[in-house]
């Protein structure tokens, strides 16, 4: 008998190093084709490297990238990030670049982790968005590093230099996708509503957001000085004006209807396709009803999941953290942002894992299933998935309504476990 339980004890750290393998192996695979997809496609990162070499070359950043709406849209503050990869020709530097979304991914897998969610969740979540990621890789786009990086330095409510700056870099990572500002300052709004109801947070000193803004403001002018220094403009606006006018080229190389066709996943896309013609749709319908939305959303975010007082990571199964409302405000993004193609959805990965591991947890079937459909909604369901019925789903924005599924399970398993503690309690 004590043979037999020593051999069942040995099995479980066997079990756990043969899961570890197979997810690694996963990892691998997935890693290969990434570096494969980005080396051998990669458009829009061939437009980023060329926005550094125009750099050094004396050029305007936001002219001569091409046509079809490929054009250097990006704040001018951004262009820092991509100038490394300028240094060396395009084909090294898509492998580099590769390297760089493949170690996101792992960095993003492993705060996950950290988190103390189980290996189970992030492999059924990760193969889930096979597809996001390949789309990704084929694009050669940045929102993988953004997310990486903007979770790694959550905001808190911890008044300390280090996150001082740590909000300054996340205000830069989210600048990137305008719109994805959303994000930052709803989260700062939610740290202020969180210290103005609680006396046993540490409160943050007098003037801390005037002086947030005003270093951000001098960082980013500090940051787009490799920009104005290329091509020297009489005013320092003019660099704004150029890249104003590039970033809204899209509207003018796509058109209203690669705008809102099917690939714009946002529910601003839904509401353009449903009321609104290329006859009485103009370039500020789209982000006007994106800031509306934002607000709506926002105001209802704030005050369902994030009123309460704040807990630390990984309490219990239950009950929703500081971070995790970070992941909500996050996944988000894409439902409010004007042009949500595929790959923004990788901003609502962190709450996704989110929602499975908890209702796995829970072991409530019910709970289980929804959170998993809204996962299937956000990464799996295509026209390539599901013929003309994933068509039909993708022109009612169907990932957006997953986010939503994914938020609505959050609350869920949230007001469950504060109304089990108040029973407790009684």
């Amino acid at each position: 008998m004590r043979d037999k339980q020593n051999l069942t004890s040995m099995n479980h750290p066997i079990k756990r190093h043969l899961k570890l393998l197979f997810a690694s192996l996963l990892f691998l695979i997935g890693a290969i084709a990434m570096l494969r997809d980005t080396y051998y496609q990669g458009q829009d990162f061939e437009v980023y490297w060329r926005a550094g070499r125009a750099a050094f070359e004396k050029k305007s950043i936001y002219s001569g990238m091409g046509g079809n709406g490929m054009y250097f849209k990006y704040p001018p503050w951004i262009l820092p990030a991509f100038i490394p990869f300028a240094l060396v020709p395009l084909k090294l530097a898509k492998i580099f670049f590769g390297i760089l979304e493949v170690f996101s991914l792992l960095s993003i897998l492993v705060f996950l982790s950290r988190l103390r969610y189980k290996l189970r969740s992030l492999v059924i979540v990760t193969l889930l968005f096979w597809g996001i990621w390949a789309v990704h890789a084929l694009d050669g786009q940045i929102v993988l590093p953004l997310v990486a990086l903007v979770i790694w330095l959550k905001p808190t409510l911890e008044h300390t230099r280090k996150h001082f700056w740590s909000e300054i870099f996340i205000f830069w990572a989210l600048s990137a996708k305008v719109f994805s500002l959303f994000a930052f300052f709803g989260a700062l709004h939610n740290n202020r509503i969180l210290l103005s109801t609680s006396t046993s947070l540490v409160t943050r000193p007098k003037g801390h957001k005037l002086r947030l803004f005003a270093s951000i403001f001098i960082a980013m002018q500090v940051l787009s000085a490799p920009a104005l220094i290329s091509l020297p403009y009489k005013y320092p606006l003019d660099l704004y004006k150029d890249w104003i006018q590039a970033a809204s080229s899209g509207d003018q190389a796509f058109g209203f209807e690669k705008i809102s066709g099917r690939e714009n996943q946002g529910l601003p896309a839904l509401v353009l396709r449903r009321f609104f013609s290329e006859n009485t749709a103009n370039s500020y319908t789209a982000p006007a009803i994106s800031l509306a939305l934002m607000f709506i959303f926002g105001l209802l975010w704030l005050s369902l999941a994030c009123s309460h007082k704040p807990t630390p990571p990984a309490t219990s199964p239950g009950e929703v953290n500081d971070v995790e409302k970070w992941f909500g405000w996050l996944a988000l993004v894409p439902v409010v942002h004007p042009l949500a193609w595929n790959h923004l959805f990788i901003f609502s990965f962190p709450l996704a894992v989110t929602v499975v591991d908890r209702s796995l947890k829970l072991k409530n079937l019910s709970t289980t299933l929804l959170a998993l459909l809204g996962v299937i909604c956000i990464a799996a369901v295509s026209r390539n998935t599901f013929g003309n019925l994933g068509e039909e789903l993708e022109l009612l924005s169907i990932r957006s309504w997953g986010v939503l599924i994914c938020l609505f399970v959050t609350l869920k398993i949230n007001y469950k476990h504060r109304g089990l503690q108040e029973v407790s309690a009684a």
